[in-house]
This record gives C-alpha cells, structure tokens and sequence, in this order.
C-alpha cells in the first residue's frame, strides 16, 4: 500500500487504507476502484458502508524509511496520500486518521500532500484528532479534485479557509472549462491538469484542448504553478482527438506534451500562512 510511484508529480504514494465511495462526475471511471478489484492482495470493495481495507504493518514503516533516505540525501520527498482512498473519508477505519498524521508529524523531510474531493470534513475531522489548532503544519500541501467548474466552486472557497503552506488542485479527470476566480491570486499554489484514462477502448471521457490552453494561461496570469500531466486516452492529432492505448508507443511520446512542450512546474518559495 506503500511505494515508489509511477504518477509524475510525486515521488512516493502512501494508502493508510484503501477503499473509498464515489461522490461525484470526476469518479465515475475510478482507477483506484479498477485496481482494488483486480489485485487479490489489494482486493476491496466500493461504496459506502463497505468496509476499508488498512494497511499492513509494514506498509507504515515506508515512510519513515523515506524520510531517513530525504535527510541523508539532503532533499525532500513528496508523498501523494492517499492514492487508493481519500484522507478524510468519513468512514475512514478507526483511529487511522490520527495515526496518519502522527506519521506525518514523525516524517519532517517529507511533504505529504494530501488531495480530497470531500473538503468539507476537513476542519470537524482534523479538531477530533486535536490537529487543527496545529496548522499549518510545515510538511503538509492540501489540495481538491475538480473536474469541472460546479465542483471547483464547490470545493475551493472551502479549501481557501484552511491553513496550509501549499494548496492545490487537481484538474483531473477535466471534464469541463474552469475560469479561477479573482481569490485564488495568491492563494492557489498549484495546479496539475490531466485528462481520463480507461482501460476500454475508446472509452474514458475527452480534455478538449482548449480547456488544457486556457488553464495553462490562466495559471501563468495568476502566478499559479502548473502541471500538465497527461492527456488521457484521446490525443490531439492535427485538429481532432484519436484514441490510444496507454501500451502504444506513440502514447508515451505525446501523452505529456501541451502545444508541443512539456509542464511540469511545482510550487516554491511555500510559507506559512493562515
């Protein structure tokens, strides 16, 4: 549950446990659910009311492995958490939340960035387990998913009242045009843009690519770091979108490209801000 990653803008991801419930547009093709019912030693079922899965005990021990590697090595180590799950899960197993974030207190060379589509639990859970009136914490990022505009004015103006060195949004699966508005100058750290991938052909849901341009400017206007992930399964290919398989070679190569360059900006220069 615990491991180096393939996903671009981290470098490890950690699941305290795994299991989750969709709530909205963005998780209709959930990866995580894909996986959780096509590994046997991973294997989960959806929904609410279904039990979540907690991590081994060895699996709580990665971090501190990886945080011992960041202070040796001099440099810091991101940490996606939770990949599998969402952090403030109101049906969170008993008790893991608080052990969470005691490991993250216990892992200072590490940034743990913690991404949730349910924001609104955020302060209520994090006052129960007496961290709240701790924040912000120094090696914490939170950020929210938002595939469209409904949900980005959803969750943001929640996400902008907590105190946070960095706060950030994942633009993924993008499902619609989103316009920032005017608060988020100087509050938005961090934007990362993907587009939705499935394992059926020609299926997953399209980025148009002027919704990928335009939040690309809009996040260079407003001096908000931008990462551009990957397309998903269509691709632009000389004025409409074809298909490919994430195994096809020219896959790879154009996956990443936005107007035929990579983005792959990350948030600096973080403070502590109320």
């Amino acid at each position: 549950m615990a491991k180096k990653t393939s996903i671009s803008w981290t470098d490890h991801t950690f699941n305290p446990w795994i299991g989750c419930t969709k709530v909205s547009e963005e998780c209709k093709y959930c990866y995580a659910e894909t996986l959780a019912s096509s590994y046997p030693a991973i294997r989960t079922e959806w929904g609410k009311g279904k039990p979540r899965r907690p991590a081994s005990e060895n699996s709580w021990k990665d971090p501190i492995r990886w945080n011992k590697s960041a202070k040796r090595e001099g440099i810091r180590r991101k940490v996606f958490c939770a990949s599998m799950a969402d952090v403030f899960d109101p049906e969170a197993p008993e008790g893991h939340r608080a052990r969470l974030f005691e490991l993250i207190r216990k892992t200072p060379n590490l940034d743990w960035l913690l991404l949730t589509k349910r924001p609104e639990f955020i302060r209520e859970q994090l006052e129960e387990i007496g961290v709240w009136d701790l924040l912000p914490l120094p090696n914490v990022w939170v950020g929210f998913t938002a595939g469209n505009q409904e949900n980005f004015d959803k969750r943001w103006p929640v996400i902008r009242e907590i105190p946070a060195v960095v706060r950030f949004c994942s633009y993924e699966p993008a499902l619609g045009p989103i316009i920032l508005p005017p608060d988020t100058v100087g509050q938005l750290d961090w934007l990362i843009c993907g587009g939705e991938t499935h394992p059926q052909k020609y299926m997953g849901r399209k980025m148009e690519p002027a919704w990928a341009q335009e939040i690309r400017n809009q996040c260079l206007q407003k001096r908000v770091s931008f990462f551009f992930k990957q397309w998903g399964n269509w691709i632009p290919e000389s004025g409409h979108q074809e298909w490919y398989g994430k195994t096809s070679a020219t896959f790879s190569e154009k996956v990443e490209l936005l107007d035929g360059m990579q983005w792959k900006q990350f948030p600096v220069g973080k403070v502590n801000r109320k």
